[in-house]
Order: C-alpha cells, then sequence, then structure tokens
C-alpha cells in the first residue's frame, strides 16, 4: 500500500494546494475568453446596470430627506400627539 509520512504530506500541502489553486484560475480565466465574457461587456447589461444603480441614488435622496424632516421634527420638539394606551382604550370604552 502507498504510505504518506507527515513530511510528504507537508511538502505535498505546502506545493499542491497553490498548484491547484493557479491551475484553477487558469482554467477559469480560459473558460472566461472562450465564452467571450471579456472586458467589453453588453450594452444592455450595463443600461440595466445604470438604471438599477439611478433608482438607488433617488430612492437615498428621498430616504435623505425623510430622515431630515424627522430630525427637524425632533429638534424642534413638536412631538407627535401620545398614543393611547391599551388599558386607557380599554377603560374609556367601557365607561
Amino acid at each position: 500500500m502507498f504510505r504518506v509520512g507527515p513530511g510528504e504530506l507537508t511538502i505535498l500541502m505546502l506545493f499542491g494546494i497553490p498548484i491547484i489553486a493557479i491551475l484553477g484560475g487558469v482554467f477559469i480565466s480560459a473558460l472566461k475568453i472562450f465564452k467571450g465574457d471579456s472586458a467589453k461587456g453588453d450594452s444592455a447589461h450595463d443600461a440595466d446596470e445604470a438604471y438599477l444603480i439611478q433608482n438607488i441614488n433617488m430612492g437615498m435622496s428621498r430616504l435623505e430627506e425623510r430622515v431630515e424632516a424627522l430630525e427637524t421634527l425632533l429638534m424642534d420638539g413638536a412631538a407627535p400627539p401620545p398614543i393611547p394606551r391599551r388599558s386607557d382604550s380599554v377603560t374609556n370604552s367601557k365607561g
């Protein structure tokens, strides 16, 4: 049978793992070149991505405005009317 001692296992791990990683990277790069997924990209994909980024930007702007409005309300001391407690509403409806 084939036996691997601790020395051989260490050498195998030190050189084998990086070699496997490098070969995997070369294989993935070759697949990307073969499939045509280069840096040029699709114009439709770029347009969709730009549209999504614009929507996110508009949503963040609206959120910023809402937060500023809430900060103004809190800093001015204008508090919303208090919400009645559950026990108050139960006693008021019976009484």
